[in-house]
């Protein structure tokens, strides 16, 4: 029992490490790419007239952040469904 419980928690922890590389990927990959530093630099300024400040928070966030939300919709109405 005590492997099982081992192996969920590691399941889980490596299913959040991958949503947050892929959460990266979608905001960072594109016709213009990112980079981890310039990533964090726009999302901790957050407001500018650099036009990759406009892609980030008007293109690629609200998408990454609806494809989210729309995943544990579905989720969750695929658990109930069962």
């Amino acid at each position: 029992m005590r492997t099982g419980r081992r192996r969920t928690t590691s399941v889980f922890i490596l299913l959040g490490i991958l949503l947050l590389l892929l959460f990266y990927c979608n905001l960072a990959l594109g016709t213009r790419f990112f980079s981890p530093a310039k990533l964090f630099s726009l999302l901790s300024q957050g407001k500018g007239t650099d036009p990759a400040v406009s892609i980030l928070f008007k293109i690629r966030l609200p998408r990454a952040l609806m494809a989210l939300l729309l995943g544990g919709a579905l989720a969750v109405s695929g658990f109930l469904l069962q």
